[in-house]
């Protein structure tokens, strides 16, 4: 079991470490210059991980390498397959009604130049309960055919993938991948052949993420970004490759263009937003973060855009102590049973997409997280 390799500082430092890289190149106009005191923050905050991390590994070591020698019981496999009917059953009923009430899917309005927008899809608040139960059924899915190799559950994950492309929701398809990586990651062996595919796979996400973004819009919308000395570089790749430096960069841009600039609320305004559903939030809290935008096409600032605007850089430093404290719970139990990487490959996708959005206090992937270690938890009895 790799516990390490998806540990919380593998999964939140990676992703920070591979942005930070792209940033040095400055292939966009929009890249502002880092602060120092971001700067500082953030080797800050690896080093909380850091540490969370080591006190998880150091003090169950002797589990894991006990956990790593148990076979995977018959009883366990049909209380996941009874879950697995459960959640399916609910979630197949309930986005027949989704498709029903929006009149049909998005990529459909996209292929018949339908105005409609893949935000106009589904039904408000009970589409979250959805998209939280997707991500459960979808790691139950893959989880079922990792610990029983079972081919028809590898088939069944596969199709379900392939729901966020009829939704044009990538954020949904890239949380479901990255559940996928961490839950595949944990089971096999690290050899070369296993980089090599994960690189391979890494690369048609990418191709995919632009086919997907030129779907929804024009094509290569952000071209008008790209420093000179890129342009023909960016000219010879495909679309995916713009689309993909363009939304990994542009939210650090715009937590570096805010950091020392804007003045908190001190208060719990912007983190509250997406904590409840949409019917339950005052019509005042439309955002969820105050920030000023580089470019007001790329609208994102990492996981620190709402509790900077709350309480600045202390806010954003009490959050991710938060996070990493949950990531730890999480990993932690994964020590005394196997079954727990299904709430932590959510929560590792939370750590994972940092860079992006946080993750951390919408409502469905607190949901799904929780359904998902109630059904580890199942599993076990």
């Amino acid at each position: 079991m790799n516990y390490l390799v998806i540990s919380p500082i593998s999964l939140f430092f990676v992703p920070w470490a591979i942005v930070l890289t792209f940033y040095s190149f400055s292939a966009t106009e929009n890249l502002v210059e880092l602060p120092t005191s971001l700067i500082v923050l953030l080797n800050f905050i690896f080093l909380i991980f850091s540490l969370v991390t080591a006190l998880v590994y150091i003090s169950y070591r002797d589990e894991r390498k006990l956990i790593s020698t148990l076979a995977y019981e018959p009883s366990s496999t049909r209380r996941l397959r009874k879950t697995i009917n459960i959640q399916l059953t609910i979630w197949f009923i309930g986005t027949i009604f989704e498709i029903f009430k929006s009149g049909g899917l998005p990529i459909f309005w996209a292929i018949f130049d339908d105005p409609r927008n893949y935000t106009d899809f589904g039904i408000p608040s009970f589409h979250g309960l959805m998209n939280g139960i997707y991500f459960s059924l979808f790691a139950c899915l893959y989880y079922y055919y990792m610990v029983t190799k079972d081919k028809r559950f590898l088939l069944y994950t596969l199709i379900m993938l392939s729901w966020p492309i009829f939704m044009l929701g990538r954020g949904i398809m890239l949380t479901a991948l990255v559940q996928m990586g961490i839950i595949y990651i944990f089971f096999v062996r690290i050899e070369i052949k296993t980089f090599v595919f994960l690189i391979i796979f890494s690369l048609l996400i990418v191709i995919g993420f632009g086919v997907i973004g030129n779907t929804r819009g024009d094509s290569s919308p952000f071209f008008y970004l790209v420093a000179g000395d890129y342009e023909y570089i960016f000219y010879l790749l495909p679309d995916g490759f713009l689309w993909f430096y363009i939304y990994m960069t542009s939210p650090l841009s715009n937590l570096a263009y805010n950091f020392n600039t804007l003045n908190p609320v001190w208060d719990f305004y912007y983190s509250s937003v997406n904590l409840f559903p949409s019917f339950l939030r005052p019509a005042i809290l439309d955002r969820a973060d105050a920030f000023a935008f580089v470019d007001d096409n790329l609208n994102v600032s990492t996981i620190f855009a709402s509790s900077h605007s709350d309480f600045g850089a202390m806010g954003d430093f009490v959050l991710i102590s938060i996070l990493a404290l949950w990531a730890g719970f999480w990993f932690k139990n994964m020590f005394t049973s196997i079954a727990y990487i299904l709430p932590y490959s959510l929560v590792g996708s939370i750590l994972f997409f940092s860079i992006f959005y946080n993750l951390f206090l919408l409502y469905p992937y607190i949901f799904a997280t929780i359904l998902l270690g109630l059904v580890a938890k199942f599993i076990n009895r």
